[in-house]
């Protein structure tokens, strides 16, 4: 007779949901643009992006200064900027130095929010974790030449991306619990939603409160 032995690997009980579960489900990655660079630029100051960019050091050294703190960066070293947090990068070893990197952008408004507002609570220690070298070298084979010619890379490289989104917030909520930590609510979310797309639909146009409040 054939046994079904499925309930042996059921969870006694249920994982618990969470606001990181309900965050992540409804977010969407978009890939503005990635790839594997060489550079030579030994001093950038007074440098920001409006959205999110995350990079591996294949090669070199180099430090990023940003309010106050630095963080020092070598072959491995995965890092990602804070949208218009003003930084300043400096390489400390003979040029070029390489690294991998992918831009991208976090939808709706709302799920950005709530990962910029978090993420970055707990400062540039959460990247030095051994797990995001592991992440950031996991990247380079999609953002290299040869990757962008596979077929899915595109899919690959958005569904990667959201996962070291998901272990950022993760380590934050339970190995960084000292930092702050707040999440939108589900209604106050579906307002914020609403009146981004409103205002991208209406962008042309004379604003208005009152229409955009009806809508």
């Amino acid at each position: 007779m054939v046994q079904n032995l499925s309930k042996r690997f059921v969870d006694e009980q249920d994982m618990r949901v969470d606001a990181l579960e309900s965050l992540i489900r409804h977010m969407d990655v978009h890939i503005i643009g990635h790839g594997l660079r060489v550079s030579r630029e030994t001093l950038i100051k007074d440098y920001m992006f409006p959205d999110f960019l995350m990079f591996c050091f294949c090669k070199g050294t180099a430090s990023v200064s940003h309010n106050g703190r630095t963080a020092e960066l070598s072959p491995g070293s995965f890092y990602m900027y804070k949208p218009f947090e003003v930084y300043t990068g400096e390489l400390t070893c003979e040029p070029p130095f390489v690294f991998s990197y992918v831009y991208f952008n976090i939808y709706p408004y709302s799920a950005r929010i709530d990962f910029e507002r978090n993420a970055y609570q707990a400062g540039d220690e959460v990247f030095a974790r051994d797990w995001y070298r592991l992440a950031g070298a996991s990247l380079e084979e999609l953002c290299s030449s040869v990757g962008a010619g596979l077929i899915g890379c595109r899919t690959m490289l958005e569904q990667a991306v959201k996962n070291i989104i998901t272990h950022v917030l993760f380590d934050r909520l339970n190995y960084f619990p000292q930092a702050e930590c707040s999440f939108i609510g589900v209604k106050q979310a579906a307002l914020i939603d609403q009146t981004f797309a409103c205002a991208e639909k209406h962008l042309s146009e004379p604003i208005s409160i009152d229409k955009t409040a009806k809508e």
